[in-house]
């Protein structure tokens, strides 16, 4: 039996997923709407989002805590802790991308092996497997 594909979502891509999803290409909604079981998402994300919340750049029918909760149950995702191998991986990657939280789902999706849902071109130039 062949292994399963793993999948991280990039944090625009859950957001995305979960507001916004005419915005998915079609492939990357396919993925998710067929293996949410293999469909991951970080806590970096939560990070992120509740962020982007906080600074108003970001739409939500109730505070992160609440939303990120219900889009989880809602999703059926499974959640990746943030560990230290991620946060020195992360550290040692080369500078393509300064965002912090990007480099650090980077390196949760290469130390784990998963395909990376992002939009982001500039993380085609790291050794992680991409879809979009």
């Amino acid at each position: 039996m062949g292994s399963v594909n793993m999948y991280l979502l990039d944090t625009c891509t859950f957001y995305w997923l979960c507001s916004k999803p005419e915005k998915l290409p079609r492939p990357v909604a396919r993925v998710i709407n067929s293996n949410n079981e293999s469909i991951h998402v970080s806590r970096v994300s939560f990070i992120e989002l509740a962020n982007i919340w906080l600074a108003g750049r970001m739409e939500a029918p109730t505070k992160p805590r609440q939303w990120l909760r219900e889009q989880i149950a809602e999703w059926s995702v499974t959640i990746i802790r943030i560990d230290e191998e991620d946060i020195f991986r992360s550290t040692e990657l080369p500078l393509y991308h300064r965002d912090p939280f990007d480099r650090l789902l980077i390196a949760q999706a290469i130390i784990r092996n998963y395909i990376f849902l992002t939009p982001d071109q500039t993380i085609h130039r790291y050794p992680v497997s991409t879809l979009w």
